[in-house]
C-alpha cells in the first residue's frame, strides 16, 4: 500500500510539472497550476480580472505566459530592495551636489582670473595714459 501512495504522489508531482510546461491551460489545469479553486477562476473570468480566451464562445482557455505576468503584476519590493534604491538615489543626489559644487568653484575661479586679468589690463592702460 505504501508503494502505491508513493507512486501516486510522484505521478501528481509529474502532472503538476507538465501543467507548468503547457502554454495553454483549461480551467481545471489553471486551478491546479495556480492553487485556486475552479469557482474562484470562474469568478475572476466573470469580472474580467484575469486574461482569458473563449474561442468557441463556451470553453475557457488561458495562456500560461499571460497568467504568469498577471500573477506578478502587483509586485511589492522587499525592504532590502527599497533600502538599496534609497542608497542609490542618495548617492546620485550627492554626486550631483558635488558636481555642482565643483562647477561653482570653477566658475568662481574663472571669474577671479578674468577679474584679475581685467585689473591688470586696466592698470597697464592707466600707466600708459598717465605717461
Amino acid at each position: 500500500m505504501e508503494n502505491n501512495e508513493i507512486i501516486l504522489h510522484k505521478l501528481n508531482r509529474i502532472e503538476k510539472h507538465i501543467f507548468g510546461l503547457k502554454k495553454i491551460l483549461n480551467v481545471e489545469e489553471l486551478a491546479d497550476y495556480m492553487g485556486f479553486k475552479k469557482s474562484y477562476i470562474y469568478k475572476l473570468v466573470h469580472s474580467h480580472n484575469i486574461p482569458f480566451s473563449k474561442p468557441n464562445g463556451k470553453v475557457l482557455f488561458f495562456e500560461r505566459k499571460k497568467i504568469d505576468e498577471w500573477l506578478l503584476k502587483n509586485n511589492h519590493k522587499s525592504n532590502d530592495e527599497i533600502h538599496q534604491e534609497a542608497i542609490e538615489f542618495s548617492l546620485r543626489k550627492l554626486y550631483k551636489i558635488r558636481l555642482m559644487q565643483c562647477v561653482n568653484l570653477e566658475v568662481t575661479a574663472i571669474k577671479t582670473i578674468i577679474s584679475n586679468r581685467i585689473n591688470q589690463e586696466f592698470l597697464s592702460l592707466q600707466s600708459v595714459l598717465l605717461k
